[in-house]
């Protein structure tokens, strides 16, 4: 995986990752914007990582879009369809 896939992931979730796969920090965080953009794991080590295979030793859902529209649901918030190009002409007012 790339270092912006890596860094999508809590502090908490790419420590279990780090230990999992046995990946020492070899360098400082480095923070712009309030943002981390650099946690000190090396991106050769990070790459090896098949993000499928970390989000399944995460406990997590392969599907982000469905996981997304169950989370936002709970939130009491309304999904809609998004519209498409044909369906703007034959809207009904």
């Amino acid at each position: 995986m790339y270092k912006p896939e890596w860094l999508k992931y809590t502090l908490e979730q790419r420590q279990k990752l780090a230990e999992h796969f046995n990946i020492k920090k070899s360098g400082a965080v480095e923070v712009f914007d309030n943002v981390v953009v650099n946690d000190g794991y090396p991106d050769e080590a990070i790459y090896k990582i098949d993000k499928k295979d970390a989000d399944k030793l995460l406990g997590l859902n392969q599907n982000a879009k469905d996981e997304t529209i169950k989370t936002t649901k709970k939130e009491g918030a309304t999904v809609k369809k998004p519209v498409s190009k044909k369906d703007e002409g034959s809207s009904k007012a």
